[in-house]
C-alpha cells in the first residue's frame, strides 16, 4: 500500500509475502556479506579485521533491527521459514567471525575462552544492545527507566557507541589487557 504497487502485480511476480520476505532478507543480507567478507580479507593484524568486521555487523543489526526482531520473532513462534532463512545467512558471517577468533586464540592474542562464551559476549556486545533498544521502542516506552529514549538512543546505538563497544569487546577477548 505504501508503495502504491497493485496487489495483483505485487503477487504476480513474487508469488507470496513469503517468496518476498525471503527475496527482500536476501537482497539485504547478500549486500552486507559482500562487505563484510571485504572487511575480513582485507590487510592487519587479526585485531584490526575482527575490529572492522564487528564493527559493520553493528550497524548493520541497527540499521536492519527491526527486520532482525521481527524474523527473531517467526522463528521463536515456529515459523520453519524464518529459521532457514537465518541458517542460510547467520552462521556465513559467524563462521568467518569464528574462525578470526581462533586465529587470534592460535597467535595468543585472544584469551583461550569455549567458542561459544566467546561468540555469545560479541553478540552480545554488538548486537544485544540494538535489538534490546527496539523492543523498548515497540514497546512505546519514551523515558524508560526515566531517561529520554532519543538519549538511549544516541548513546546506544549511534556509530560512536557501536565502535565504543566493539573496542570494549576485543578488549575482553585480549590477553593484553588495556
Amino acid at each position: 500500500k505504501k508503495a502504491r504497487v497493485n496487489l495483483g502485480m505485487f503477487h504476480y511476480h513474487f508469488k507470496s509475502k513469503t517468496a518476498f520476505a525471503r527475496r527482500l532478507l536476501n537482497e539485504i543480507y547478500e549486500e552486507f556479506f559482500q562487505r563484510f567478507s571485504l572487511e575480513i580479507g582485507t590487510e592487519g593484524d587479526v585485531q584490526d579485521r575482527l575490529r572492522r568486521a564487528l564493527k559493520l555487523l553493528g550497524k548493520f543489526v541497527r540499521d536492519n533491527r527491526e527486520i532482525i526482531l521481527a524474523l527473531s520473532k517467526d522463528i521463536l513462534d515456529g515459523e520453519n521459514e524464518a529459521a532457514q532463512i537465518l541458517d542460510k545467512t547467520f552462521f556465513r558471517h559467524a563462521m568467518l567471525i569464528f574462525k578470526l577468533i581462533k586465529e587470534g586464540q592460535f597467535s595468543g592474542i585472544f584469551r583461550k575462552i569455549p567458542m561459544p562464551l566467546a561468540i555469545s559476549f560479541l553478540a552480545s556486545s554488538v548486537a544485544g544492545p540494538s535489538l534490546a533498544l527496539t523492543i523498548i521502542e515497540k514497546s512505546g516506552a519514551k523515558r524508560p527507566v526515566g531517561i529520554p529514549l532519543r538519549f538511549i538512543v544516541q548513546n546506544v546505538i549511534s556509530d560512536k557507541a557501536i565502535e565504543e563497544r566493539v573496542d570494549m569487546a576485543i578488549n575482553g577477548l585480549s590477553t593484553r589487557q588495556p
